[in-house]
């Protein structure tokens, strides 16, 4: 365990079924653990779905990564579903998985309620032009993700998503901008100096 981020490594194991059960479970309760690798792993689509309970329950994790773990579309149908009770989770990694327009229209529609994933990563995972679509109009409501990753085919739309991921970057910075002028009312900026106050209001406008 990585003391400073909070974070677990356990890629690249072997695990059985009963080890998952029991790390799941733990998982539940768990409030201290923010960072979670499992990539590398061979996970069933009934471990997948028991870390869908977790992420049902769970507040505290922000960052999963399961690229490469060998689950497929049902396994995917679940955890994109726990997307919806999940309220901390920032940044999530399916890349090189068996995951197909079912489970990925879920993952879209639940973009429009989530308001919490900041950067999803779909590497190699195939997306046709309507599933593409489906994102873009997804990303229309949706304004907290920033940074998508996925194999793009439809220029079109390629385009339009990188216009919302656009917008709501500098959504997120003017929001920040927002909290730091409040933040000033409490004295807090009134202590930085000049140049620096300057420096880090200019960079927030970029």
């Amino acid at each position: 365990i990585n003391a400073e981020y909070m974070g677990l490594n356990l890629s690249g194991n072997s695990f059985d079924k009963e080890s998952m059960k029991s790390f799941s479970e733990s998982l539940k309760v768990n409030t201290v653990l923010l960072k979670l690798n499992l990539s590398l792993n061979t996970l069933t689509d009934t471990t997948i779905k028991l870390f869908s309970d977790v992420l049902r329950e769970n507040n505290s994790l922000i960052h999963l990564n399961l690229e490469k773990t060998n689950f497929t579309e049902d396994g995917a149908t679940e955890l994109f579903n726990s997307l919806y009770k999940n309220n901390t989770l920032t940044t999530l990694n399916v890349s090189n998985n068996t995951i197909y327009a079912g489970s990925l229209k879920i993952l879209s529609e639940c973009l429009k309620k989530n308001n919490t994933l900041n950067m999803l990563i779909l590497l190699n995972i195939p997306f046709s032009p309507s599933i593409s679509k489906n994102f873009s109009s997804s990303l229309e409501v949706n304004q907290t993700l920033t940074h998508f990753y996925f194999n793009y085919k439809d220029k079109v739309a390629k385009a339009e998503i990188n216009n919302h991921l656009k917008d709501n970057k500098k959504n997120r910075r003017t929001k920040i901008l927002i909290l730091l002028f409040r933040k000033v009312k409490n004295c807090f900026f009134a202590l930085l100096p000049r140049r620096l106050l300057i420096y880090l209001l200019t960079f927030l406008k970029k």
